[in-house]
């Protein structure tokens, strides 16, 4: 991976980490967080619109990164 791609995805990870901490959300898997905001399971419905719309976007985002990188290996 480009150190520049690792560095992104280090501060998006960071920033979703934070947010998790500051709402008391539970984001050791953060691909299982991402499916679980989508799917809006309950363990993430006490989420005002505005935290869990911005989780859901950096989530995606580093998704997206981390495809590109994997297809880029091909």
């Amino acid at each position: 991976m480009e150190p520049q791609t690792r560095r992104i995805l280090d501060i998006l990870e960071r920033e979703v980490r934070a947010i998790c901490a500051d709402e008391g959300v539970e984001c050791t898997d953060l691909s299982a967080l991402l499916v679980k905001l989508e799917r809006h399971e309950a363990s993430v419905r006490e989420l005002s619109a505005p935290v869990a719309e911005a989780l859901r976007s950096l989530l995606s985002l580093r998704r997206d990164l981390l495809a590109v990188h994997v297809r880029g290996q091909r």
